[in-house]
């Protein structure tokens, strides 16, 4: 790595898409400190970048026009993001209906691989559409909000240009790729390649783009089996208890009795029916590791707590999802004229009314609803994102909210946004998973069929040899002959270039940790048999040693680092349960049938053996990698003098149906 791009990542030089930014003091920077070829493409790439971006702000259409108020242009482009959301379900939900027609199972990773078929001829998933909808608005309504008021007056919808504003939210979306292509130069190892097909930006190692793509698809998996589980819950516990131990009212109507909004709440442990998903998903998305986070009181929060903000939030998607269910959809994908329906989609919730809901349905004091509600609203400000602050202030005394942030949203990364937002000390969370995760171990081995003779610490290890390093092990486990220890690490989930990059560290440090750690004890076996002899755990001389770090979540989950596995909890699981099962079927009813299953070990010494294979390529992870496929999408110019590109990386297809072939053979 030169000193160049050291410089850029420590951020001592200005970056290519902040307003500060000079093309000659870029130059001149990387003419001082230029050593290799990483710094000659940031250098490159810095450049491409900045005319791309300014190509960008100078082909916008109505963002900065000063005839327009910013009610209007904040109302029009939720309208379309909104609408937009609205759309992409209907296309899925016909999707479905012609897969369901023709007869054919939808399995889980059906879910998964949907690709839904754009105009400019790309296919691309629905989550993929929907985080372009969110990104295209948020760039937008950023530069309105940070651009100032005055935030005021009636929405003005004479004689708009609503192609303009379409343009503008597409090039919202098209900044934001542009962030995170930089981001991807800066942090990921992107470089510039010329082709016989024109420019390439491509990762120079594979590897990690790889992991991301297959690891990704068996999150998207895992929080579709989130929200399978939640139903499931929802079946199984009664939630009007749980409404009730949770203390929060769940919202009945969103209703305006001349130009006042009424919003009618439940009783105390009596929730609608819309709304008992929505607290089974709450009371999931609540990790056990989570608990002393949830209870501390914030001074930014007026002493509200991290369980009053989930809560809160709870309030708000109930409001927005009923104002939403009012809204009259009937031929908006057909209808040419926007000003016959497009306003319509952004209704609005009245900011005192809800803070008095907020207050009333969490149980918290006025003040603390008030600073509650300031936390889950978009104001253009650094760190903020449309998916954890889905509300965005039209005027100074309405919220708009942001359909694509409250309909079923991923609420566990809603979780750890709000915990990096408040600062919250992750060190506290580590040694919370750390008792987690052997809990977890320690139950799966009470439930395995073979395995119930096995043993995990319920503490962590330290081992002291003589004239040699102390290590601490954070997890040891022992299986017959075989140790497992492990090197437990707790990271919020990454969905930006920059933060896949923070994960990916944190996960080669805990590589090289647990490597040096596996070799201490390699060295010192017998001291280490004696210590575990202590414990009333017996090992023969030659025991084996498996190393491992265990993540708390499933990103860059599944491939070895460095020969060393990285596992999560699930994969733990799956492993003492003795077999895997490959597909679950979605059933008309929703719920799942277990349709194709494979068996890991048979005996008890036979998972000794298989277990360093099982580790390094989880079978949970086959489906996924088996769907690797290489991308190339179009960077397109946006006007004359600006350039296009193709971008490189890999994307996620599994199909489920290659173990519905194997199970018959």
């Amino acid at each position: 790595m030169g000193a160049f791009l050291t410089a850029v990542q420590r951020e001592e030089i200005t970056e290519p898409l902040r307003r500060t930014f000079k093309l000659d003091n870029w130059t001149k920077a990387f003419k001082k400190l230029s050593e290799d070829q990483e710094d000659q493409d940031l250098y490159k790439a810095g450049c491409l970048v900045h005319s791309k971006a300014a190509a960008i702000r100078k082909a916008l259409r109505v963002t900065m026009v000063k005839e327009l108020n910013p009610t209007t242009k904040l109302r029009i482009f939720l309208a379309i993001s909104n609408h937009d959301f609205w759309a992409l379900r209907e296309k899925i939900r016909k999707h479905f209906e012609e897969v369901g027609a023709k007869g054919s199972e939808v399995l889980m990773t059906d879910l998964v691989s949907i690709k839904i078929p754009l105009a400019i001829g790309e296919g691309f998933s629905p989550d993929e559409i929907v985080t372009s909808i969110v990104d295209g608005a948020q760039v937008s309504i950023g530069v309105i909000l940070n651009n100032g008021g005055p935030f005021s007056g009636q929405v003005k919808l004479a004689n708009l240009d609503w192609n303009g504003f379409q343009i503008d939210f597409n090039l919202g979306g098209l900044y934001t790729a542009l962030e995170g292509l930089w981001d991807d130069c800066v942090w990921n190892g992107y470089r510039i390649l010329e082709t016989e097909e024109g420019m390439v930006f491509k990762p120079i190692d594979l590897f990690w783009i790889r992991l991301r793509a297959a690891s990704r698809g068996r999150y998207d998996n895992l929080n579709l089996q989130f929200l399978g589980h939640s139903k499931e819950y929802a079946k199984h516990v009664d939630l009007n208890i749980l409404h009730a131990r949770m203390g929060i009212r769940d919202v009945m109507d969103v209703t305006k009795v001349e130009r006042k909004q009424i919003i009618k709440l439940c009783a105390v442990g009596t929730p609608t029916e819309n709304g008992k998903e929505l607290i089974a998903s709450v009371a999931l998305a609540r990790e056990l590791y989570y608990a002393e986070i949830f209870e501390e009181k914030r001074d930014v929060l007026a002493g509200s707590t991290l369980k009053d903000v989930l809560n809160a939030w709870t309030v708000v998607v109930r409001c927005a999802n009923i104002i939403a269910s009012q809204i009259k959809h009937d031929g908006v994908l057909g209808n040419d004229e926007p000003n016959t329906w497009l306003p319509r989609h952004a209704p609005i919730l009245q900011t005192r009314p809800l803070m008095q809901a907020i207050a009333d349905g969490a149980n918290v004091s006025f003040e603390q609803a008030k600073a509650l509600l300031k936390f889950l609203t978009f104001r253009g400000e650094t760190g903020q994102e449309l998916w954890a602050q889905p509300l965005v202030p039209v005027n100074e005394e309405n919220l708009a909210p942001m359909f694509a942030a409250t309909e079923g949203p991923n609420l566990r990364r809603i979780v750890d946004i709000w915990i990096r937002q408040l600062g919250v000390d992750m060190g506290i969370r580590g040694k919370a998973f750390e008792k987690h995760i052997r809990g977890a171990i320690k139950d799966d081995i009470k439930d395995s069929a073979l395995l119930s003779s096995s043993v995990v610490l319920d503490h962590d290890f330290v081992l002291r040899p003589p004239e040699d390093r102390s290590e601490e092990i954070d997890l040891v486990i022992v299986i017959g002959n075989l140790v497992i220890i492990g090197e437990a690490k707790c990271a919020v989930t990454p969905t930006e270039a920059k933060q896949y990059a923070r994960h990916r560290q944190i996960i080669t440090d805990a590589v090289a940790q647990i490597q040096r750690k596996a070799d201490s004890v390699q060295r010192h076996k017998k001291l280490f048999a004696e210590k575990m002899m202590a414990l009333g755990i017996q090992l023969d001389e030659e025991f084996t040693i498996l190393p491992m770090v265990v993540m708390n979540n499933a990103m860059h989950v599944g491939m070895p680092v460095n020969g060393i596995p990285i596992v999560d909890e699930y994969i733990f699981s799956v492993f003492f349960s003795g077999e895997m099962v490959d597909l679950a079927d979605i059933q008309k009813s929703g719920d799942e049938m277990k349709v194709a299953k494979r068996i890991i070990y048979k005996t008890a010494v036979e998972a000794t053996e298989v277990a360093g294979v099982f580790f390094n390529a989880p079978l949970q992870m086959e489906v996924f990698v088996a769907g690797l496929q290489e991308r190339q999408s179009r960077f397109r110019s946006v006007g004359e003098g600006d350039w296009d590109a193709t971008l490189f990386s890999y994307d996620c297809v599994p199909d489920g149906r290659m173990f519905l072939t194997q199970s018959a053979k």
